[in-house]
């Protein structure tokens, strides 16, 4: 990543309820271990802010959803705080 995007996204840090986030790696590391190397990095939750602040998201849909780490980053930073959807779509052949 450029080191100026880099800055643009550290930055974010400070806005982000970090605690709620690591709460939600240690209880997901200790109840799956196995499935906790599937968890958004921290630098890449702090990247995911930064493109939803610089972008203005008012509302998000995350296809997928793991433990809902970035779930938690997108309403967190988004505009109107609490309009993220998530849903998890199964398809078995």
């Amino acid at each position: 990543m450029p080191p100026a995007l880099f800055a643009g996204a550290d930055q974010v840090q400070n806005t982000l309820g970090l605690q709620v986030l690591d709460d939600l790696r240690r209880e997901t590391e200790a109840a799956i271990p196995i499935g906790a190397r599937m968890l958004v990095s921290p630098e890449q939750g702090q990247f995911m802010a930064f493109l939803v602040q610089s972008l203005g998201v008012r509302r998000a849909i995350e296809v997928g959803v793991f433990t809902g780490y970035s779930s938690t980053v997108i309403a967190m930073v988004s505009r109107q705080r609490r309009q993220c959807q998530c849903r998890t779509l199964w398809c078995l052949t």
